[in-house]
């Protein structure tokens, strides 16, 4: 009769459990784990009186039937699976069971070294070694190096940590391993706060071996770091070396989330360090002085890296980095993205500038520093970085946000008719309803009134959802032409504050040729709208002082009390819609905050009783749901932090995102 077989391969699995739990020791506890990916059990270790000590430790068991004696030490594991045990919190024994001679071999998963590895390939293979061997005493081993690694987990400063080197080279740097021993205490002893050597394996907290190709650091057997070929380029000197020792335990330290100890002692032992100015080494330390808060070190590595280990992608990505610096550290941070700018351009400058690649970097730099130069306030900066832009990099000729942003920086230098044509040239390149918006502003500051409540008007029809800022603008300038008859010009400020009608500001019995001499001169004068605000007022005509004391608002976009008047007049009159009013609060909290809001609600206060019932509380409800939209853009807002070039077009990124 046909019955079904126990796979032969299940046999020696079970065999290679029971050969486990033979050898480990009785208090401890193995239990099967058969539904987690790649571990098959866990070991959980008791003490001698059976208590929990809360140490333990998972095991992947790797068991094999075969006579080949070849293979019967190798392990083959999914490169996803290795992946996945060195990103996992709790350590991974590797465990190898030879049925045909019953020894159990074993290995951490941070010690599976795959330097060498075929690019693209699925899995990786090792030999255990003849060392690795399971033995009884081996159990004990493990539970030690888990009492260490619990301690170095449990503290923020593990410092001073115990060091063993194992040195088994024949020669590095002509010297023997007894010599290289004595260079070492000669650098560690003046800083035992830091680094103390132990002769004793098991006393130790790290392990530095160095062979004649291979420097590997391994940290309580969780954590490992491997430098290959390192005998390939000869040593300068001993200090080289010793640098790199410390680089290498340094970087081993980083996975324990030990960042300050790592950066002491590579800033102690490792200033001679060659494998520092390795790009991928570099940048793993670049990553640590960002987020610490130090971007002078992360720029000095990236300078340091050689020039031609670094392409356009690696620029890019410092780039990033130094950019967002000042979320870390805001005084040294902007500083430090400054400089590294500056020596971008200064670098490009030092090159032969008649190149066309090296012309359209330098315009890129060029770029990049205008737009931080903006974000600083360093307008007339800002626009001479531009000019260089677009005169080195013919590419941004054809990117409509270069003048955009131009535009930006000329209108708050108060080139309020270059911003306009600048705007003008970006919506010529690339039509958007918000920057119309901005184009109908510069053309109002300009002087260009019709013109400018056309593009306003444009704007409404383009976009749904219209700034409320934008609306007040375009009823101002319905008021400056229908009511005043003035449609553009040339407009002459100081001119305009040389006449009496301004000198005497705070006399309400202006003549009224006075009055539209100014207007002539200047139809968007704020003294002359305030001071006509005041005359309006004082007559009870609310209507006309509540669009003066807003044209006022408007302009001196930070004048608190020009917004309280502007409210207060709107409240008087019977003409002006509730919505008008309350766009009046929405854009006067934008820009004058919490101090125009209280005078707000003071004042709904004094008049609720005598309003209809419930009116003021529905009133205030609007107001409140105002405030809270405000503050959910606020934490919305999100702007690029620098444009890179594809070779085709630019393309803006910040920290989270990126817009094609």
């Amino acid at each position: 009769m046909d019955m079904p077989k126990r796979p032969k391969e299940h046999q020696v699995e079970d065999l290679s459990v029971l050969a486990l739990r033979q050898i480990l020791p009785r208090e401890w506890v193995y239990r099967e784990k058969s539904h987690d990916y790649g571990i098959d059990g866990e070991i959980e270790i008791f003490d001698e009186n059976g208590s929990a000590t809360g140490m333990l430790f998972y095991v992947q068991l790797k068991a094999t039937d075969t006579s080949n004696k070849k293979n019967q030490r190798r392990v083959q594991l999914a490169n996803s699976v290795i992946n996945y045990y060195t990103n996992l919190d709790v350590p991974v024994l590797i465990v190898r069971y030879v049925e045909e001679t019953k020894i159990l071999y074993n290995r951490w998963a941070h010690k599976i070294d795959r330097y060498g590895q075929k690019e693209g390939a699925s899995s990786f293979s090792f030999m255990m070694e003849e060392d690795e061997v399971f033995r009884s005493e081996t159990a004990f081993i493990l539970e030690n190096q888990l009492v260490k690694l619990r301690r170095l987990e449990s503290v923020d400063n593990i410092l001073p940590i115990k060091i063993f080197f194992n040195f088994t080279f024949s020669k590095i740097c002509n010297m023997s391993s007894a010599r290289l021993s004595s260079h070492l205490r000669i650098a560690v002893n003046p800083k035992s706060n830091l680094i103390q050597i132990v002769y004793n394996k098991d006393d130790s907290d790290a392990v530095i071996s160095l062979t004649d190709d291979t420097l590997f650091v391994d940290i309580l057997e969780k954590t490992g770091f491997y430098l290959h070929h390192i005998n390939d380029t000869p040593y300068l000197n001993t200090e080289e070396l010793i640098g790199d020792l410390f680089v290498s335990l340094s970087l081993a330290l980083l996975p324990f989330n030990k960042e300050q100890n790592a950066i002491t002692i590579l800033e102690s032992l490792a200033l001679n360090s060659r494998a520092i100015k390795n790009k991928q080494i570099a940048v793993t330390f670049i990553h640590v002085y960002i987020y610490n808060g130090n971007p002078y070190k992360a720029l000095e590595l990236w300078e340091n890296i050689p020039k031609d280990e670094k392409d356009g992608e690696d620029e890019i990505g410092f780039q990033i980095l130094i950019s967002s610096a000042s979320q870390y550290n805001p005084d040294d941070g902007a500083d430090a993205y400054e400089k590294y700018l500056i020596n971008s351009i200064n670098e490009y400058q030092l090159t032969d500038i008649s190149a066309k690649e090296e012309k359209a970097n330098l315009g890129i730099c060029h770029y990049n520093y205008a737009n931080f130069l903006r974000s600083d306030s360093q307008f007339k900066d800002s626009v001479d970085n531009f000019e260089k832009a677009l005169k080195y990099n013919p590419h941004y000729n054809k990117e409509d946000y270069v003048f955009k942003e131009m535009a930006g920086s000329l209108f708050e230098m108060e080139e309020y008719s270059k911003s306009a044509q600048c705007y003008k040239n970006g919506l010529s390149l690339k039509n958007d309803s918000y920057t119309i918006a901005l184009y109908a502003d510069a053309l109002m500051m300009s002087g260009e009134y019709k013109q400018a409540r056309e593009q306003f008007q444009k704007y409404f029809e383009a976009h749904d959802d219209i700034k409320v800022e934008w609306c007040l603008k375009e009823n101002i300038l319905h008021y400056i032409i229908e009511e005043h008859g003035i449609e553009a010009q040339d407009r002459k400020p100081d001119e305009a504050l040389k006449t009496d009608a301004i000198k005497n500001a705070c006399n309400m019995d202006i003549p009224e040729d006075d009055t539209l001499a100014v207007l002539q001169l200047d139809a968007l004068s704020p003294v002359l709208w305030y001071n006509l605000g005041q005359r309006y007022a004082k007559e009870e005509k609310f209507d006309d002082a509540a669009m003066s004391f807003l044209i006022c608002a408007l302009l001196n976009r930070k004048d608190t009390e020009a917004w309280i008047n502007a409210f207060g007049c709107v409240w008087n009159t019977k003409k002006i819609p509730i919505e008008f009013l309350l766009h009046i609060i929405h854009v006067g909290y934008d820009l004058s905050g919490e101090e125009f809001i209280n005078s707000v609600y003071t004042t709904l206060e004094t008049i609720s009783e005598h309003l209809p019932e419930g009116e003021g509380n529905i009133l205030i409800m609007k107001i409140d749901k105002i405030i809270e939209a405000k503050h959910k853009i606020n934490s919305k807002q999100e702007t690029p932090l620098l444009r890179v070039f594809n070779g085709e077009n630019f393309k803006g990124i910040n920290k989270f995102s990126s817009e094609d």
